[in-house]
């Protein structure tokens, strides 16, 4: 089915940031639809492929999903 499309793998690469300026810094209520208890937040960071030896946005995921004792 697919064999007529090329196989390849290709990384879109972007100057422009995914969220401008005037985006930044809201607050967005929503009625729910369904009794789901979620929390999400999302920020901006800088690009992190020169990074990735260190791997810094894992160790900001491990301090913000830890789930232990006294969390």
């Amino acid at each position: 089915m697919f064999s007529c499309i090329p196989a390849s793998i290709s990384v879109i690469v972007s100057d422009k940031p995914p969220f401008l300026p005037r985006d930044w810094n809201r607050l967005l209520l929503q009625n729910p639809v369904q009794d789901v208890k979620q929390l999400v937040f999302s920020w901006v960071i800088p690009f992190q492929d020169p990074l990735w030896r260190t791997k810094p946005t894992n160790y900001i995921s491990h301090l913000l999903g830890y789930e232990g004792a006294g969390s």
